[in-house]
């Protein structure tokens, strides 16, 4: 019995179900919650914001990263003390924008709630942001013998 306990617990760590980093989680495909994925805004307090690059990514149910419109970022790994901190690029955005700041408040606080037609909602305190899920996609571009690759943000 023990022999087969320890064997198990082999053959967990060897496919990463142990994996304390979760950077390789082969069952999170089965387990994940639906909310898990890439998400982007379609509107944000009934604003539409479709094209304006408002995404967040979902994992294991929690805000995981996201883009504000103008900046990347991701939560990082807790420092010592247990603070959340955010790895993010450095664009200068635009002061006093209304709607990012509520994209800011949603994605610290909001209530994630996937709706009957399978879009994502962020809520908290009177705002609301509606999002559809999305892919990347890496797209081929050939122009006069030469080739270049751009990702972009598709519709899953």
């Amino acid at each position: 019995m023990v022999a087969a306990l320890l064997i198990g617990a082999l053959l967990l760590a060897a496919f990463g179900v142990l994996d304390p980093s979760g950077r390789w989680r082969p069952w999170s495909a089965w387990l994940a919650p639906e909310e898990d994925g890439s998400w982007l805004a379609v509107t944000i307090d009934r604003y539409r914001v479709e094209g304006q690059g408002y995404r967040v990514s979902v994992s294991d149910g929690k805000i995981a990263g996201g883009r504000d419109a103008c900046n990347d970022w991701a939560y990082a790994a807790p420092d010592p003390n247990g603070m959340a901190m955010i790895d993010t690029t450095l664009v200068g955005c635009p002061e006093d924008d209304p709607l990012r700041e509520i994209y800011w408040r949603l994605t610290r606080e909001g209530r994630i709630t996937l709706r009957a037609d399978g879009r994502l909602r962020l809520s908290v305190a009177g705002h609301e942001a509606v999002f559809r899920r999305y892919e990347w996609r890496t797209v081929r571009i050939d122009r006069d013998g030469y080739h270049s690759e751009v990702r972009t943000c598709e519709p899953a």
